[in-house]
């Protein structure tokens, strides 16, 4: 993970974070734009310490959300809003009520659960690789590559996706067994890697 940050470095200038559990390591790099203090900084955690964050993007009614919750808010991130309403009300509310362009991957320490969520329009870009024994995720492509874990093959079957469309449609990517997150969508990924997908746009 690692590595797989130092590969984003760009993308994130500003502050990098790791967060381990058993079988799990979120990484992250971060611009900070909406509250610049290191206590904003990620993986960011919720008050219960139950759920994890990290998230690209921006949550453009992330006040609104926060006026209708109850929690004891340590910064004024759009990205504690999320885990504040995670833990308050579920993430099908949070996802209903979110206007903006995200890509967030939140893990229960609990459950062992992790969930990845896109926005509605794929604004924000989320790649993952899961062979059973491993599930990768990253914003970029390069940063699953950077891992270890996975070989870089080229997708065939991508070239003509390109070809008629001058660019590659979600879920596929130029490279075998990465796929992007299609927009709209969820995965629910448990402790055994088994994946639900969820369209909830």
């Amino acid at each position: 993970v690692s590595k797989m940050n130092s590969s984003i470095k760009h993308r994130g200038p500003n502050a990098e974070g790791i967060y381990k559990d058993k079988n799990l390591v979120l990484g992250h790099r971060r611009l900070s734009i909406i509250d610049t203090r290191d206590v904003a900084n990620q993986p960011m955690h919720s008050n219960d310490n139950k759920w994890h964050i990290v998230f690209n993007g921006e949550i453009y009614n992330f006040k609104e959300i926060e006026s209708k919750l109850k929690y004891d808010f340590r910064t004024t991130s759009d990205t504690e809003v999320i885990l504040a309403s995670v833990q308050e009300k579920g993430i099908d509310w949070f996802i209903e009520q979110a206007n903006g362009m995200f890509a967030i991957a939140l893990y229960n320490s609990e459950t062992k659960e992790l969930f990845i969520v896109r926005d509605r329009l794929g604004i924000k870009p989320i790649y993952f690789y899961n062979d059973g024994d491993n599930l990768v995720f990253s914003s970029e492509i390069k940063a699953i590559l950077s891992s270890g874990l996975v070989n870089a093959q080229f997708n065939d079957e991508a070239v003509d996706e390109y070809l008629a469309n001058r660019y590659v449609r979600a879920p596929y990517t130029f490279f075998k067994n990465i796929n992007q997150l299609i927009p709209g969508t969820y995965i629910q990924v448990d402790k055994d890697l088994n994946v639900e997908e969820n369209v909830y746009w």
